[in-house]
């Protein structure tokens, strides 16, 4: 048998026990009639990020000099969920620069 969760709540001078559902049906109508409140979930182009190999094979370059760029802050590594990512606005710079340099 599993035990039900049970929430304390103290609105005012009044205690009170609400289930677990309860509990986040009072928050979710607290933050939709809440102007001051909202919640952001962050909206990604899935093409705006490039793993460390699709650098390398578009700039021609080795992960070793990934590295060094990013020692050097030529590069900036992104972590989104513990993976390395890098700005795809930022490596094409980088091929431009390597183009007319």
């Amino acid at each position: 048998m599993e035990a039900e969760i049970k929430i304390q709540l103290l609105n005012g001078n009044q205690l009170s026990y609400v289930g677990l559902n309860e509990f986040i049906s009072l928050i979710s109508l607290k933050i939709k009639n809440s102007n001051s409140f909202s919640v952001l979930t962050p909206q990604h182009d899935a093409n705006q990020f490039m793993k460390i190999q699709e650098v390398c094979n578009l700039l021609r370059i080795s992960k070793p000099t990934i590295y060094n760029w990013i020692e050097k802050g030529i590069l900036t590594p992104i972590k989104i969920q513990g993976r390395v990512y890098y700005n795809r606005e930022d490596v094409l710079k980088l091929l431009e620069t390597n183009k007319k340099g």
